[in-house]
């Protein structure tokens, strides 16, 4: 007596001989293929022995057959398959049994591997660039243009590496290749290409965190202008994360410091910024050690290294030679403080420090008559906004009142 085959049944061993052979993908027993061709023989006869077929089991078959063809052309049995076909002699219509190869790709093909394996390199590399730059700009906390800057070299990133590293990305690239009309034994090259892409956009944008960093010192200048100086360091902060070579930002962000009085954290900002060679940093940082340390010494040597610089900017230098003619005056060398004050004078003479510093330098070696005229002029030239020339203003009203008492 003869068994009906239900088309349930055969659509189910049809459908577990493929999953069993998908599943297999190193090196499949050549049991597991014949099984799926086995398998197909009793769908087709099931359907012949049925007369009504619903549209779904038609689609159903449709899709596995579907997948089956692609699934075939990938294994290396298909000579196999040519040798059980001479044996059953299966009619032509069972077109399962008469699947060829596909016709050799070019010679370079063979590198597939090793385009592969290179991109897979890319994508590592593509990673360190983006934690690089990710990590760079999480340090001074996140605004808008950094998290823009941070999405876009995440998703080109996420894009080469799920098409290289995940099933879900591999199919989206290769629909991508097959939109293009690229040739299907070029996905590997395009992989590659793509990744390679990728690599250079991201090394772009590592290149332009210099030019970030500048747009963010400008942004930390126009807010130190309107006296909004938290904001301000916080942008110099950025620009020294994203560009640690950029000594003006390390110098900009001391001058927030000490605005803001934390004087230790701006000295080791402008001690970064005097590595960098940066003429003001100088400067600031010997300020510092007059001040805070009345370290002297200290101060006068960074002070003379200042000097050394190619100086085209009158008021820095005197701004430099004020502070040295302060630090000689520590020291008790009262002539060298002297002439280094009058040369700073001389560039500057509406420079309200240089003339009270010279007045004490003058009141210390006994010419307390020579010394009423840079009182005088200290008087008239001191900025009350400057805490030393302010104090400095002080003792000059003192010195001056007490001659006109005496004269009077």
């Amino acid at each position: 007596m003869k068994i009906k085959i239900t088309i349930e049944s055969a659509l189910d061993d049809y459908a577990t001989a493929l999953a069993v052979l998908k599943a297999s993908t190193v090196n499949p027993s050549p049991e597991k293929v014949l099984d799926v061709l086995i398998a197909r023989d009793g769908l087709h006869l099931a359907v012949r022995e049925n007369s009504q077929i619903s549209p779904q089991t038609l689609l159903t078959i449709s899709q596995l057959d579907k997948s089956f063809k692609q699934l075939i052309l990938q294994r290396r049995e298909l000579k196999e398959i040519a040798t059980w076909r001479d044996i059953l002699s299966p009619p032509k219509e069972a077109w399962w049994w008469f699947q060829e190869a596909p016709p050799p790709g070019p010679a370079w093909s063979r590198l597939d591997w090793l385009w592969e394996a290179l991109t897979v390199m890319m994508v590592i590399v593509n990673f360190s660039l983006v934690t690089e730059f990710v990590t760079r700009f999480l340090k001074g906390g996140l605004d808008p243009l950094g998290a823009f800057a941070i999405i876009t070299q995440s998703l080109m990133a996420a894009l080469v590496a799920g098409g290289t590293l995940t099933t879900t990305g591999r199919n989206f690239i290769d629909r991508g290749i097959e939109a293009l009309h690229i040739p299907q034994h070029f996905q590997h090259e395009v992989k590659l290409a793509l990744a390679v892409l990728v690599f250079f956009f991201l090394l772009s944008l590592n290149a332009s965190l210099p030019h970030l960093a500048d747009f963010y010192v400008q942004r930390g200048l126009t807010q130190q202008q309107e006296y909004q100086f938290a904001s301000a360091l916080d942008n110099y902060r950025r620009a020294t994360e994203l560009d640690p070579n950029n000594m003006r930002a390390h110098y900009l962000l001391g001058n927030s410091y000490e605005q803001l009085q934390q004087l230790d954290k701006a000295r080791a900002t402008y001690q970064v910024a005097v590595l960098g060679n940066l003429t003001e940093a100088f400067n600031n940082l010997a300020h510092l050690y007059i001040v805070q340390d009345k370290n002297y010494s200290a101060a006068a040597a960074l002070l003379v290294q200042g000097l050394q610089h190619n100086l085209t900017d009158d008021q820095i230098r005197s701004i430099l030679l004020k502070n040295l003619g302060w630090a000689r005056l520590g020291q008790k060398r009262y002539k060298e403080a002297q002439a280094h004050l009058k040369e700073a004078i001389h560039l500057n003479s509406q420079g309200g420090a240089a003339h009270c510093l010279l007045a004490q330098v003058l009141e210390a070696q006994g010419k307390k008559a020579v010394a009423l005229k840079s009182w005088q002029n200290c008087s008239n030239y001191a900025n009350g906004k400057n805490p030393d020339e302010d104090r400095w203003f002080g003792l000059a009203q003192q010195r001056l009142n007490s001659v006109e008492l005496s004269g009077n």
